[in-house]
């Protein structure tokens, strides 16, 4: 049901707009989802539908504190992106423990020879097998993608530790 569009231009007693009130749900939790991430990015997607939903003009308001609706959505959500982020440093931490064991492992297969080399060529043994060739590039594939999940967990943990300090 399509609802008229009066309705969105209509203002409460504190000159909030439907947009400032999308940006205050989060004070309400009308829906409890667990771990702060998954309820951050709830909110984040009703506010977006809220402001997809009504005519551009509608959310260019101030209310009669002068606060838009974006500062009021950064109020309310504050301490829901504290933990959230509290929850992907420690995420980001555990996966990159992981991801270096990976890597070790990765790095030791890719500076192996599976079958040895052979004393008179020095040529590995296995080397006409299709065995050998697969063996190569999966543990190459191997270690360039877990380096590269290392370094994405890294730079969350370092991205996120600095804006928790500097907060």
């Amino acid at each position: 049901m399509k609802l008229p569009e009066f309705l969105f231009h209509q203002l409460d007693d504190q000159g909030n707009s439907i947009m400032h009130l999308a940006a205050m749900n989060g004070e309400l939790e009308p829906w409890r989802i667990p771990g702060a991430a998954l309820q951050m990015q709830w909110e984040i997607k009703w506010y977006k539908h809220v402001k997809h939903s009504i005519p551009p003009l509608c959310f260019a308001h101030n209310n009669n504190k002068g606060e838009t609706p974006r500062k009021i959505f950064k109020q309310t959500h504050e301490k829901l992106i504290k933990e959230g982020s509290y929850w992907l440093i420690k995420t980001s931490e555990s996966c990159s423990v992981i991801a270096a064991l990976i890597a070790a492992v990765a790095f030791a297969t890719s500076a192996t020879m599976p079958g040895g080399l052979d004393d008179k060529t020095g040529h590995p043994v296995l080397e006409d097998h299709i065995a050998f060739d697969v063996f190569s590039i999966t543990s190459l594939v191997a270690l360039c993608l877990s380096i590269t999940a290392l370094v994405f967990f890294l730079a969350i943990i370092l991205r996120d530790a600095k804006n928790v300090n500097s907060k």
